[in-house]
């Protein structure tokens, strides 16, 4: 999977954004930033890493630091919540921890 390096940058220094998305489709991407999504409505095709999966209403994903990622909403529709943040709000300013893995992304 081809991937792009994708930058942040963050207003006054308050390294979280968060927002409200309806039929998501954005290429495969990585960043040093962790992201979270959350399906308030439909479905919505999700790629990370080698998992590919369409989340329904209430389901959750999250991307580590450096994680590959993708969100596709071809045939589909969703309206999201995404918050993405800088790993020092959960101290770990080099990325997400090595330490704590999730069995799936998907939850």
């Amino acid at each position: 999977m081809s991937a792009y390096l994708e930058t942040r940058y963050y207003p006054m220094d308050f390294p979280i954004h968060a927002f409200y998305a309806s039929d998501n489709c954005y290429l495969a991407h990585w960043h040093i930033d962790v992201e979270m999504v959350y399906v308030c409505e439909g479905s919505i095709r999700i790629g990370i890493n080698k998992d590919v999966k369409i989340l329904k209403k209430g389901e959750f994903a999250v991307f580590r630091s450096t994680d590959i990622h993708y969100y596709d909403s071809t045939n589909l529709s969703s309206k999201i919540i995404v918050l993405i943040f800088r790993p020092e709000i959960i101290e770990a300013s080099s990325g997400w921890p090595e330490k704590l893995r999730f069995d799936s992304p998907f939850m």
